[in-house]
Parts: C-alpha cells; structure tokens; sequence
C-alpha cells in the first residue's frame, strides 16, 4: 500500500511540476511527507488502527499540498494551513466523535487570523486532531463535508459545495439523459428537504450543523 501511495502521487507531482524552474525545490515537500509516513509504518508504537488513519491523513496532506502549490505556479497567490489543530474529536483514529462547539472556538479564533491576511486558503478535509491528546483522527465516510461546514460555522462565512456529479435531481429515479428536472444548484433549505434520510451527494449531517447556524449553502455540480 505505501509503495502504491508513494508512486502514484511522485507522479502526479512529476506530471504537474516537471517544467517547475527547480523540480527538485518544488518536489522536496512531498518527499519529506513520504520520508515521515514510510517511517510511520515501521515505527513499533503503531497498531494498524494508527497506521490506517495516518495513511489517510498522509493522503489529504499530499493531496491539498499539491493543490495549493499548482495555484501558486498558475498565479493564483494561496496559503496552505493544517486543519487538525483546529477541528479536534473525541476519541482517536476512525473511532472519533466530533467536538463541534471546541472546533467552532478554535476555528474562529485561528482561521479567522488567518483570512485576514491570505485572499485564498487552502486546507484538507476528513482529517481533525484529538482534543486532548492532539493524536491523530479522523471523521466519518465524506468526512470533508462536515469539514467544509465546521470551518465555514467557525468563520462566520457562507459555502458552497461543488460535486462531481451530472447535477442534483427532483426526482429520486430520475430518467436517464432527461435534464429537465435536474438542477446545477440547490440551495440548503431545499436540500435539506430533498434528501433528508437519502442518500445524498452531500452529507446531511453536513447540512444540519450548516442549518442550526443558518450559514448561506449552496450545492451544485461542476459539470454543468
């Protein structure tokens, strides 16, 4: 599984960094991450609980990080922040808990700051921190859903969500190839009613601790 990691992200830096002006500058981040998760794994002091989690974090780091830096090649200015000292759990590992009024604190108090001196963040979703402990977490299945909500509640702010899906449907079974009943958007009050106790493509529990805090939502597709 680590080499498999290892190599499908040295080539996605490779295939977006390799006209970089110094390659080697622009890859040591990363390389550093895959040094510290390969010693992770041989480290005696991980059960496979700690191992699975951390490589799950491991894989939005990365991921986030490669994010932030191809905005920053294309021009677009950004600041990359790590979420987990701001969103914490009860709990380690899968078997977390959020602790949202804590997360909303610190939220507010950090990442906050932090929109007032960067136009653009960048951060990764899923992963949070034990409140106690600091030990790595992190959140349910879509997990980033209820990431991007706990920081837009922390922060005041408005979200919108963006899916790679065909569009969101009034209908349950929608006929294929027929677009008159599907919507770019929703807003969160329709939403919350269309899908509530559904399959969704966005958490509800997302949508909930958006709606208690009445943060503007809105969810739509990318593709159309």
């Amino acid at each position: 599984i680590l080499r498999s990691f290892n190599r499908i992200h040295r080539k996605v830096v490779r295939n977006l960094f390799g006209r970089c002006d110094n390659y080697v500058a622009c890859a040591k981040p990363f390389e550093l991450m895959f040094k510290k998760l390969n010693n992770l794994a041989y480290s005696e002091n991980f059960d496979d609980a700690e191992l699975y989690a951390s490589l799950l974090q491991f894989g939005e780091l990365v991921n986030s990080n490669i994010f932030s830096m191809y905005l920053e090649m294309i021009g677009v200015p950004n600041h990359w922040f790590d979420p987990r000292p701001f969103i914490k759990t009860e709990g380690i590992n899968s078997k977390a808990t959020l602790r949202l009024p804590e997360s909303q604190e610190l939220i507010s108090a950090g990442v906050t700051k932090l929109l007032e001196e960067h136009k653009t963040l960048v951060t990764a979703g899923f992963i949070a921190s034990n409140l106690d402990s600091d030990r790595n977490s992190i959140l349910d299945l879509d997990g980033s859903d209820d990431s991007a909500a706990i920081i837009t509640v922390g922060v005041h702010g408005r979200v919108r969500y963006i899916k790679d899906i065909d569009g969101i449907s009034s209908d349950d079974n929608p006929i294929p190839g027929d677009t008159r009943n599907i919507y770019k958007y929703v807003e969160k009050d329709h939403y919350y009613e269309r899908f509530e106790g559904k399959k969704a493509p966005v958490r509800i529990n997302s949508i909930r601790i958006l709606a208690v805090n009445r943060n503007p939502t809105r969810i739509s597709s990318y593709r159309r």
